[in-house]
């Protein structure tokens, strides 16, 4: 009878678990443990290989600069994933200099860095999806398809926020932003379209 009691004791004043703030990564990183970046730092996802971040729980990784995708054949892959999670980025961030790489931003997570683009030389190939609901991607300077070929998709709610956007301005780009669903935002205040596209539901604001 004692254990019984005791034991509805502890049911009745029991603390709901709550999920832990994670970073977690595979595959070829540089500096090898983003837990430890810092603003200083510049960071390689997929710098000869295949390497992966994955930031939830209301996680915050930082960094300089980043590159996604270094190297011919390589891809960086990075996703920002719930409420609180957060990937600040100081200054240069490229998805796919020779190589390949994508950033998915989605249930609420947040991205920024001044300088972003996708593409970044002939050949190479970025991508960043934003994704639901209070899902936002921030920079000051945004080209979609630098050199390369660059695909933005803004979507359920999304919002990316940038001064200046680009796609598809140089003769080896190509690149497309597509900004469909309810909510979904590209919100600048300088817009140049070249060899590329935009596909929308909701004009650019």
């Amino acid at each position: 009878m004692l254990f019984r009691t005791v034991a509805l004791l502890l049911a009745s004043f029991a603390i709901p678990l709550l999920s832990q703030a994670e970073i977690t990564w595979s595959g070829d990183i540089d500096p090898s443990d983003p837990t430890t970046w810092g603003s200083n730092d510049i960071a390689y996802i997929g710098g000869v290989g295949e390497g992966t971040i994955a930031v939830d729980g209301g996680s915050e990784l930082f960094s300089h600069d980043s590159y996604l995708g270094l190297e011919l054949g390589s891809m960086g892959t990075v996703v920002i994933s719930g409420d609180g999670s957060q990937w600040t980025n100081a200054e240069r961030f490229v998805v796919g200099i020779y190589g390949d790489g994508e950033l998915r931003v989605n249930s609420g997570g947040e991205f920024y860095s001044e300088y972003s683009s996708l593409g970044s030389h002939p050949g190479s190939s970025g991508a960043v999806t934003i994704s639901g609901a209070d899902s936002i991607f921030t920079t000051h300077s945004f080209s979609v398809g630098e050199s390369g070929s660059g695909a933005l998709l803004v979507e359920e709610g999304g919002k990316v926020v940038s001064d200046f956007v680009e796609i598809g301005w140089t003769p080896t780009s190509s690149g497309t932003a597509t900004i469909t669903g309810v909510g979904s935002q590209l919100i600048t205040t300088s817009l140049r379209v070249g060899n590329g596209q935009i596909d929308n539901g909701s004009r650019p604001c």
